[in-house]
């Protein structure tokens, strides 16, 4: 046995495309990310949840809590639940990448272009940047998105199994060819697959909700694409379709159910209730709104955050965004006309309902979170990028308008990589922002305590200290404004309302809340914090109203044995 051979047999095993798709989102990504990967910018949420993988089961994530138990009493969790950058950067870029390999072959691409572009737009995608932010927990999510790959996968399998290869099956059988034994193989094939697609989904829905809907478009995509092929081939039929689609929709509504009864059985066994989190404590009314305008806002919201998930660059995006929406358009038109002439109306349609339903499919994340959408919850749009490279690299050799589709791939190819060399740009500029955000927070609580130590009378083992106000008041230091158009990637460490001069996210889990955790674990300063009796009476004591407001010289003091730090005069 040599291990060599036997590596270099495994890898050739694997597809070309998805070798490609595999190590352009390894490439890619690290170029994109290293800045992050290679240093620790700190948002709130990171502070606090430094050592373990965040909010699991009262957030209705009981998958996060089975990767982050230390199962047979191994010294770290299944996905270690430590704040590393590098190591958890580099799982969650594998992830991707991964996620972006099975999607290429799931949709029979086989173009290696088309493989480098598809990870180079879903591994710089703004998402990945906001979630890097949160890096306890990202290889955790990005193992979420892999899950709801390989359940498509194992879905679009067990369809495969039930159609196409069981008549196949069938016709051998009829012809003495094959025995009954091995159809009943197919059988348990099919069971196998539905099964594990299933297990897929319950456990994305477990780690973060947001992915499932990469879930529902991917299974809209290959629906399409597999029902355009047979179409094209004068295969497809209306009843396939639909039986095709009905698969696909009940293991998506099987897979909610599922994950429903779940979510309660571990709430009831671990007596606690779940967080009132975007709706997430009430999902069930959604039967109680206005369904029409959120379906509304996910077709709209779903093509503008494609172009328009940052301020930054959003109009070269858009542009961008228009040519490659027309290039689809033209080549779905090409091959809806050759088909019409071949009087299949009732197949062209029925595809045309498909490619409409995607944008409410797959951004349907808006009815389900009604109270807010954040960037770290959309990563499904990335999927229009996949629709359009998917398209072009079908049927560029399709022999109508052979040369027509060869300048539209060229020109959709083109679009998606100045987009995904866009994204590439913006996340090292959010990184420098979080890098100059964080430098100044930690200098302003390091300047902090040493005025602090300087106080007569001052002795951090015994003095208690009571913090009056938010830093989030103070005009100084600022947040650069060149940021503001770059502060809309929810978790960066300058996100932050423009009007509001002073950066809010990295202080005000210092100093503002109990907590006070960046003094604690990025300078080792642990105060004893003063009660709120004590901050009452110290706010109806005349000394508190005669100080001044910090820095100002007199804004730290003793109080009635407590030292205060007066932020504001409330």
């Amino acid at each position: 046995f040599d291990p060599d051979k036997a590596v270099g047999k495994a890898f050739e095993k694997i597809p070309e495309n998805m070798r490609v798709a595999f190590l352009a989102a390894l490439v890619w990504g690290i170029i994109t990310h290293l800045y992050m990967l290679t240093n620790k910018f700190p948002n709130p949420d990171d502070t606090r949840h430094m050592f373990d993988l965040g909010v699991a089961i009262e957030g209705g994530r009981f998958g996060l809590a089975l990767l982050s138990n230390k199962w047979f009493n191994w010294d770290v969790a299944i996905l270690s639940a430590y704040s590393m950058p590098w190591l958890n950067g580099i799982l969650s870029i594998s992830f991707i990448g991964i996620s972006a390999a099975i999607m290429v072959n799931v949709l029979k691409i086989q173009k290696k272009i088309s493989c480098a572009l598809i990870a180079f737009i879903m591994v710089a995608y703004p998402t990945v940047t906001g979630t890097l932010h949160y890096m306890f927990t990202a290889p955790a999510y990005f193992f979420a998105l892999f899950l709801s790959v390989i359940a498509v996968y194992f879905g679009v399998k067990s369809r495969l199994c039930s159609s196409r290869e069981e008549r196949e099956v069938q016709g051998e059988q009829s012809r003495g060819n094959i025995s009954n034994r091995s159809s009943n193989y197919f059988g348990r094939r099919k069971v196998f697959s539905i099964i594990i697609c299933e297990i897929a989904l319950v456990l994305c829905l477990g780690i973060y909700q947001a992915y499932f809907w990469v879930s529902i478009g991917l299974f809209i995509l290959v629906l399409f694409f597999d029902s355009l092929t047979d179409h094209i081939n004068g295969n497809a039929t209306v009843k396939q379709i639909v039986l095709d689609g009905t698969s696909y929709v009940l293991m998506l509504v099987f897979a909610l159910a599922a994950y429903g009864v779940c979510n309660k059985m571990i709430l009831h066994f671990t007596h606690k209730d779940l967080v009132q989190y975007g709706g997430l404590n009430d999902i069930f009314s959604v039967f109680n709104v206005d369904i029409w305008y959120y379906m509304k806002l996910s077709y709209l919201n779903f093509f503008e955050n494609a172009w328009n998930p940052v301020e930054e660059g959003a109009p070269f995006r858009k542009i961008l965004f228009v040519i490659i929406l027309i290039s689809g358009i033209v080549q779905i038109f090409i091959i809806a006309k050759e088909r019409l002439r071949r009087k299949s109306i009732a197949i062209n349609l029925l595809l045309l309902v498909i490619v409409f339903i995607l944008p409410l499919g797959a951004g349907s994340i808006y009815i389900a979170s009604r109270q807010f959408v954040h960037t770290l919850m959309i990563f499904s749009t990335v999927l229009i990028f996949v629709f359009a490279l998917t398209l072009s690299d079908r049927f560029i050799e399709w022999e109508k308008e052979r040369y027509i589709f060869h300048y539209l791939y060229k020109i959709t190819g083109v679009g998606v990589l100045l987009l995904a060399i866009n994204y590439s740009v913006i996340a090292n500029a959010v990184y420098l922002g979080s890098q100059i955000t964080t430098s100044q927070a930690l200098s302003l609580l390091n300047r902090l305590g040493m005025r602090i130590e300087m106080v007569d009378g001052f002795d951090i083992n015994t003095v208690s200290v009571a913090f009056i106000g938010s830093p989030n008041s103070l005009k100084k230091p600022q947040t650069l404004s060149e940021l503001y158009s770059l502060n809309n990637i929810v978790g960066v460490c300058f996100e932050n309302v423009p009007g509001t001069d002073y950066e809010e996210n990295v202080l005000l889990n210092s100093i503002a809340n109990t907590n006070y955790q960046q003094m604690e674990r990025y300078l080792g300063i642990k105060y004893i914090i003063a009660s709120q009796e004590d901050k009452m009476s110290i706010l109806e004591s005349n000394e508190f109203k005669d100080m001044p407001i910090y820095p100002a010289n007199g804004s730290i003091k003793m109080i009635h044995n407590v030292l205060v730090v007066k932020f504001s005069n409330e």
